[in-house]
């Protein structure tokens, strides 16, 4: 049976914590703040939602729709996202620790969160935070492929650099070496996106 509540509003900060959601269609849903902590939501539709703030805590969220969804702030710690669609997803202030993001596609999605350190892994240096996976490397709101910031400090790459933010080549100068040096030393896991 299919839960249907899409484009409803749930009551903010519902309490919703070992709910069996799976399949539900809660496509654009309201659930900012909502505990959600060990839900299974397996293969449910998220897409669009508005899951900010959300403790998601455990939750089982197993080739789910996040397409789209807001997830800013959201407490992703130990969730299981193997196989979930997040492309185009708000991680910015997500806590990911010990997430599963085995298989998960995170094409075109803000990664300016806490990663598992696994697929997604963060750092930060003074102005910037700084998240990559396997081939993506955000700097603050620049997201770009690690091989295009590689080039970072060829003549156009400091003309490219330059004109992202007045400190911007004074970070990179200071910040880049470590950077790469972090990726290489310890990259992330590729998921499928």
């Amino acid at each position: 049976m299919t839960t249907v509540v899409k484009g409803h509003k749930i009551e903010p900060y519902a309490n919703l914590s070992l709910a069996d959601l799976r399949y539900a269609d809660l496509s654009g849903a309201y659930l900012s703040g909502a505990d959600l902590t060990g839900a299974d939501l397996r293969y449910a539709d998220l897409s669009g939602a508005y899951l900010s703030g959300a403790y998601l805590i455990g939750a089982n969220l197993i080739g789910a729709n996040l397409i789209g969804a807001d997830l800013i702030g959201a407490d992703l710690s130990g969730a299981d996202l193997s196989g979930a669609d997040l492309i185009g997803a708000n991680l910015s202030g997500a806590y990911l620790s010990g997430a599963d993001l085995t298989g998960a596609d995170l094409r075109y999605a803000d990664l300016l969160c806490t990663g598992n350190m696994e697929e997604i892994k963060s750092l930060w240096f003074e102005k910037w935070g700084v998240v990559y996976t396997y081939d993506t490397l955000q700097i603050g709101c620049q997201k770009h492929s690690i091989e295009k910031w590689r080039k970072w400090d060829t003549p156009a790459g400091k003309v490219w650099v330059d004109n992202m933010d007045s400190d911007a080549t004074e970070w990179a100068c200071k910040f880049m070496p470590i950077v790469l040096m972090s990726i290489d030393t310890s990259p992330a896991k590729p998921t499928k996106g």
